[in-house]
């Protein structure tokens, strides 16, 4: 598990939202930063359709995770969330 020692979040001004999240180590050296873009609003929710996390110490790494599609209103059986569910691996 990694822990980190400081994480940093930059707000948009005008969103009061979270633009970029800075990760750091013990030592205080900046290690990854997570980047919140293309925002809209999904169910009254203003939310990040990107989000890209750079590796600072290892050039050319980053994980990028994008949405599709998303929403807050729809039903999520409760079984999906039990313990058998979540352990295994699809």
């Amino acid at each position: 598990a990694t822990i980190w020692a400081k994480i940093e979040v930059l707000l948009d001004k005008k969103t009061e939202l979270p633009s970029e999240s800075t990760y750091f180590d013990e030592k205080g050296k900046k290690i990854r930063v997570m980047y919140f873009k293309e925002r809209k609003i999904i169910d009254n929710k203003n939310i990040p359709m990107v989000m890209e996390l750079v590796s600072l110490n290892k050039v050319g790494h980053k994980t990028v995770v994008k949405y599709k599609s998303l929403s807050f209103t729809k039903e999520v059986p409760e079984k999906l969330f039990s313990q058998k569910n979540l352990q295994e691996r699809k």
